[in-house]
């Protein structure tokens, strides 16, 4: 089994590259996204609270996943220590735990791809939310 998990700034392109993974992995992929179960449970209110919530569904979720047998894909930013409590559930499973790093996308890419999603009326952040996780994550590398 594999557990994908994606990280990179919002606009990179990973929940478009996991949809498409999904689609060509013919049923043995399930996608789980903290942002997808944020807005089901707490139609989009963030607060720690609420954020443990989210966590503690998107991790039930890849340990029901990875228990059928099937291989999951997260496709959060994996920012920061996101990761850590990822690679501990494939590990209980044996799942080789696979990175994808979309950290190279450019910054100017994800602010405009962000701006056309909220044009259309879809969900983005703001585009200080994005400024300043490459600032924190993605310059310093």
């Amino acid at each position: 089994m594999k557990f994908y998990s994606t990280t990179g700034l919002p606009g990179s392109g990973k929940s478009t590259l996991a949809r498409q993974m999904v689609r060509d992995a013919e049923g043995q992929l399930v996608r789980v996204n903290r942002d997808d179960l944020r807005t089901m449970l707490h139609v989009d209110v963030w607060s720690k609270e609420n954020e443990k919530v989210t966590m503690l569904a998107r991790n039930a979720l890849c340990r029901m996943i990875l228990g059928r047998g099937q291989d999951v894909i997260v496709d959060d930013t994996g920012f920061g220590g996101a990761m850590d409590a990822l690679r501990r559930i494939a590990d209980e499973f044996n799942a080789e735990f696979v990175v994808i790093d979309m950290t190279d996308v450019p910054l100017h890419v994800c602010v405009e791809r962000n701006a056309a999603r909220i044009a259309r009326g879809e969900r983005g952040v703001p585009e200080h939310v994005i400024w300043d996780m490459w600032e924190k994550f993605v310059r310093v590398r």
